[in-house]
């Protein structure tokens, strides 16, 4: 709710970003203006934030494998959120990482902010 002047949080939103189609969990884009009308099929624009929510049953293997596509595409930072550990990956720049398990996470590539208990409630 912090930043809600700041950025556009998509949930669901199909990108199609270096050729590959993909579907992130949620896109957080620069505040943007858009009619739920006549909604883009595909946004081709890369989102400055992508977050991945690791289910039960999904391997990590099925988001890592996106990590290229997406760095490469113009995302700033690629977040992992892996709900059964309270753990959140940033990966971001040249494949660099930072690793969150409490307190407050400071994004590096887009200076983002929040506290881990607001996302693990």
């Amino acid at each position: 709710m912090h930043y809600r002047d700041e950025f556009s949080v998509l949930p669901q939103l199909s990108l199609e970003l270096s050729g590959e189609k993909i579907i992130p969990d949620i896109s957080i884009f620069p505040l943007m203006e858009y009619n739920w009308l006549f909604d883009e099929v595909r946004l081709t624009q890369p989102p400055l934030i992508v977050i991945e929510i690791l289910s039960p049953k999904q391997s990590i293997d099925d988001l890592t494998d996106k990590i290229s596509i997406y760095l490469n595409s113009g995302v700033k930072s690629y977040w992992v959120v892996i709900p059964t550990f309270k753990t959140i990956h940033i990966i971001y720049g040249n494949k660099q990482t930072a690793t969150f398990l409490s307190g407050k996470i400071k994004d590096p590539a887009t200076g983002v902010e929040i506290d881990m208990d607001e996302i693990f409630r």
